[in-house]
């Protein structure tokens, strides 16, 4: 116990620069020392930071195309619905009479010819 005591005792007795001796730093020798680690820090820092950017433009770009998407799956929606409705049998004699092509419905059933030999 007396040991613990006088450690205790001794700590407390130094001067008060005894922890500013302990953890002054001298820069030129801490980053001579230590340059490598540096410059590796630095480095990855800088591709991390380049990383994030190439993300966040890829996140953009699926959202513009995304966007596109849509729209465009919209539009073919639109495109398909109009030929549906030009395509109907009622539209194409229509059609066909505004322009005047003196075409007309046939009366009776086309006949279908069997070619066997």
């Amino acid at each position: 116990m007396k040991l613990f005591k006088k450690t205790n005792i001794d700590f407390f007795d130094r001067d008060e620069g005894f922890i500013a001796k302990k953890f002054t730093i001298d820069f030129n020798t801490f980053f001579t020392k230590n340059i490598g680690i540096i410059l590796f820090v630095v480095f990855l820092s800088i591709i991390y930071i380049s990383n994030r950017f190439y993300a966040e433009s890829i996140v953009r770009k699926t959202a513009k195309l995304e966007k596109e998407i849509k729209e465009l799956k919209s539009e073919q929606v639109d495109i398909t619905s109009e030929l549906v409705e030009l395509s109907k049998q009622s539209e194409v004699i229509k059609q066909i009479n505004e322009k005047g092509l003196g075409l007309q419905k046939t009366k009776t059933a086309p006949i279908i010819i069997n070619n066997e030999e």
